[in-house]
Protein backbone atom coordinates (compact mmCIF):
# COMPACT_ATOMS: atom_id res chain seq x y z
CA UNK A 1 0.00 0.00 0.00
CA UNK A 2 1.21 3.58 -1.00
CA UNK A 3 1.24 6.21 2.00
CA UNK A 4 -2.67 6.26 3.00
CA UNK A 5 -4.73 9.30 2.50
CA UNK A 6 -7.14 9.44 5.26
CA UNK A 7 -8.25 12.02 8.00
CA UNK A 8 -8.66 11.93 11.59
CA UNK A 9 -10.18 14.39 13.62
CA UNK A 10 -11.92 14.76 17.09
CA UNK A 11 -15.01 16.52 18.18
CA UNK A 12 -15.75 17.24 22.03
CA UNK A 13 -16.12 13.21 23.11
CA UNK A 14 -15.80 11.66 19.30
CA UNK A 15 -12.91 10.68 16.63
CA UNK A 16 -13.91 11.10 13.32
CA UNK A 17 -12.06 9.02 10.70
CA UNK A 18 -12.41 9.43 7.21
CA UNK A 19 -10.81 6.97 4.43
CA UNK A 20 -11.59 6.46 1.10
CA UNK A 21 -15.23 8.34 1.63
CA UNK A 22 -15.94 5.99 4.11
CA UNK A 23 -16.67 8.38 7.46
CA UNK A 24 -16.34 6.06 10.93
CA UNK A 25 -16.72 7.68 14.84
CA UNK A 26 -15.15 6.53 17.71
CA UNK A 27 -15.56 6.92 21.18
CA UNK A 28 -12.77 9.63 22.30
CA UNK A 29 -10.47 7.56 25.07
CA UNK A 30 -6.42 8.61 25.92
CA UNK A 31 -5.28 6.13 23.65
CA UNK A 32 -6.92 8.33 20.44
CA UNK A 33 -4.98 11.34 21.83
CA UNK A 34 -2.11 9.45 21.50
CA UNK A 35 -2.54 8.58 18.27
CA UNK A 36 -4.10 11.75 17.00
CA UNK A 37 -0.29 13.59 18.80
CA UNK A 38 2.06 11.16 16.83
CA UNK A 39 -0.09 11.52 13.35
CA UNK A 40 0.10 14.91 13.80
CA UNK A 41 3.57 15.08 14.21
CA UNK A 42 5.06 12.63 11.68
CA UNK A 43 8.66 11.66 12.37
CA UNK A 44 8.82 12.95 15.84
CA UNK A 45 10.01 11.02 18.21
CA UNK A 46 8.43 10.95 21.67
CA UNK A 47 9.30 8.77 24.85
CA UNK A 48 6.13 6.85 26.09
CA UNK A 49 6.21 9.03 29.54
CA UNK A 50 6.14 12.52 27.49
CA UNK A 51 3.67 11.77 25.16
CA UNK A 52 1.24 9.86 28.49
CA UNK A 53 2.33 13.62 30.46
CA UNK A 54 1.47 15.84 27.40
CA UNK A 55 -2.50 15.13 28.90
CA UNK A 56 -2.06 14.72 32.02
CA UNK A 57 -2.35 18.11 34.18
CA UNK A 58 -0.36 18.23 37.91
CA UNK A 59 -3.49 18.17 40.46
CA UNK A 60 -4.04 21.65 41.54
CA UNK A 61 -3.04 20.82 45.52
CA UNK A 62 0.20 19.30 43.80
CA UNK A 63 1.27 22.43 41.56
CA UNK A 64 3.49 24.46 44.22
CA UNK A 65 5.94 21.52 43.94
CA UNK A 66 6.30 21.77 40.06
CA UNK A 67 7.62 25.36 40.84
CA UNK A 68 10.21 24.69 43.47
CA UNK A 69 13.74 24.77 42.68
CA UNK A 70 15.39 20.81 43.98
CA UNK A 71 16.99 22.52 46.48
CA UNK A 72 13.85 23.76 47.74
CA UNK A 73 11.87 19.97 47.33
CA UNK A 74 14.57 18.79 49.45
CA UNK A 75 14.92 20.92 51.73
CA UNK A 76 11.16 19.72 52.28
CA UNK A 77 12.47 15.60 52.48
CA UNK A 78 11.51 14.75 48.71
CA UNK A 79 13.44 14.19 46.24
CA UNK A 80 13.73 13.62 42.64
CA UNK A 81 15.08 10.40 41.14
CA UNK A 82 15.57 9.68 37.25
CA UNK A 83 12.79 8.22 35.81
CA UNK A 84 14.48 5.09 34.37
CA UNK A 85 16.53 4.49 37.50
CA UNK A 86 16.20 0.28 38.35
CA UNK A 87 15.15 -0.10 41.72
CA UNK A 88 16.26 -3.75 43.41
CA UNK A 89 13.73 -5.40 44.73
CA UNK A 90 16.63 -7.19 47.60
CA UNK A 91 20.24 -6.00 47.67
CA UNK A 92 23.25 -8.22 47.86
CA UNK A 93 23.18 -8.25 51.79
CA UNK A 94 19.37 -9.19 52.16
CA UNK A 95 19.90 -12.02 49.85
CA UNK A 96 22.59 -13.25 51.95
CA UNK A 97 20.76 -13.14 54.93
CA UNK A 98 17.72 -14.92 53.26
CA UNK A 99 19.70 -17.11 51.80
CA UNK A 100 21.70 -17.77 55.40
CA UNK A 101 18.77 -18.42 57.29
CA UNK A 102 17.34 -20.46 54.79
CA UNK A 103 20.35 -22.81 55.20
CA UNK A 104 20.01 -23.11 58.64
CA UNK A 105 16.16 -23.71 57.91
CA UNK A 106 17.63 -27.13 56.16
CA UNK A 107 19.84 -28.02 58.90
CA UNK A 108 17.23 -27.52 61.43
CA UNK A 109 14.60 -29.55 59.30
CA UNK A 110 17.21 -32.71 58.90
CA UNK A 111 18.01 -32.54 62.97
CA UNK A 112 14.23 -32.68 63.33
CA UNK A 113 13.59 -35.35 60.81
CA UNK A 114 16.32 -37.41 62.28
CA UNK A 115 15.16 -37.14 66.26
CA UNK A 116 11.28 -37.14 64.96
CA UNK A 117 9.64 -33.84 66.26
CA UNK A 118 6.69 -33.69 63.83
CA UNK A 119 5.30 -30.61 65.78
CA UNK A 120 8.51 -28.33 65.70
CA UNK A 121 9.14 -29.83 62.15
CA UNK A 122 5.78 -27.29 60.84
CA UNK A 123 7.04 -24.40 62.21
CA UNK A 124 10.54 -24.86 59.97
CA UNK A 125 8.74 -25.98 57.19
CA UNK A 126 6.27 -22.98 56.90
CA UNK A 127 9.12 -20.71 57.52
CA UNK A 128 11.23 -22.62 54.68
CA UNK A 129 8.12 -22.54 52.18
CA UNK A 130 7.92 -18.55 52.72
CA UNK A 131 11.43 -17.37 52.33
CA UNK A 132 11.48 -19.93 48.97
CA UNK A 133 8.77 -18.31 47.94
CA UNK A 134 10.21 -14.74 48.36
CA UNK A 135 13.41 -15.75 46.61
CA UNK A 136 10.80 -16.73 43.49
CA UNK A 137 9.53 -12.99 43.43
CA UNK A 138 13.04 -11.17 43.85
CA UNK A 139 15.48 -13.67 42.08
CA UNK A 140 14.65 -14.25 37.90
CA UNK A 141 14.96 -18.04 37.14
CA UNK A 142 18.72 -16.79 35.86
CA UNK A 143 19.25 -16.29 39.39
CA UNK A 144 19.64 -12.14 38.97
CA UNK A 145 18.17 -9.78 41.28
CA UNK A 146 14.56 -8.46 39.76
CA UNK A 147 13.98 -4.86 40.02
CA UNK A 148 10.37 -2.92 40.63
CA UNK A 149 9.08 -1.87 37.13
CA UNK A 150 10.05 1.80 36.93
CA UNK A 151 7.85 4.41 35.26
CA UNK A 152 9.35 4.41 32.12
CA UNK A 153 8.53 0.97 31.50
CA UNK A 154 5.51 1.65 32.65
CA UNK A 155 4.45 4.33 30.91
CA UNK A 156 5.66 2.59 27.66
CA UNK A 157 3.28 -0.57 28.21
CA UNK A 158 0.17 1.95 29.00
CA UNK A 159 0.24 3.71 25.98
CA UNK A 160 1.53 1.15 23.50
CA UNK A 161 -1.81 -0.63 24.43
CA UNK A 162 -3.76 2.37 24.45
CA UNK A 163 -2.57 2.95 21.06
CA UNK A 164 -2.92 -0.86 20.09
CA UNK A 165 -6.82 -0.32 21.38
CA UNK A 166 -7.60 2.27 18.71
CA UNK A 167 -5.99 0.31 15.69
CA UNK A 168 -7.91 -2.38 16.83
CA UNK A 169 -10.90 -0.25 16.08
CA UNK A 170 -9.60 1.08 13.07
CA UNK A 171 -8.94 -2.65 11.96
CA UNK A 172 -12.81 -3.43 12.69
CA UNK A 173 -14.04 -0.93 9.98
CA UNK A 174 -10.71 -0.33 7.68
CA UNK A 175 -8.48 -3.17 7.85
CA UNK A 176 -6.32 -1.97 5.27
CA UNK A 177 -5.52 1.71 6.74
CA UNK A 178 -4.92 -0.47 10.22
CA UNK A 179 -2.68 -2.46 8.73
CA UNK A 180 -0.46 0.61 7.14
CA UNK A 181 -1.00 2.29 10.41
CA UNK A 182 0.64 -0.63 12.33
CA UNK A 183 3.33 -1.28 9.83
CA UNK A 184 4.42 2.72 10.52
CA UNK A 185 3.47 3.42 14.39
CA UNK A 186 6.61 2.37 16.36
CA UNK A 187 5.05 1.53 19.95
CA UNK A 188 7.86 0.80 22.37
CA UNK A 189 9.72 3.65 25.19
CA UNK A 190 10.34 5.58 21.72
CA UNK A 191 6.68 5.90 19.95
CA UNK A 192 6.76 7.51 16.39
CA UNK A 193 4.68 7.87 13.25
CA UNK A 194 6.93 7.16 9.90
CA UNK A 195 5.00 7.05 7.10
CA UNK A 196 6.63 6.30 3.32
CA UNK A 197 7.21 9.20 1.68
Amino acid sequence: MQSARFSIWENSNQVKLDYNGNLHCFKKSVGWKYLLEILRNPGRIYNARQLSSTFRKIPERYQYLARQSKTELESSNLYISPAEMRIAMIDDRGLKEVSKRLNVLIEIEAELRINNDLAALDDVLEEKEQLQQYLQEVLSYTGSIRSFSNSESKAAAAVSKAITRCLDSIHDVEPALAEYLSKHIEKSNRICFLPEV
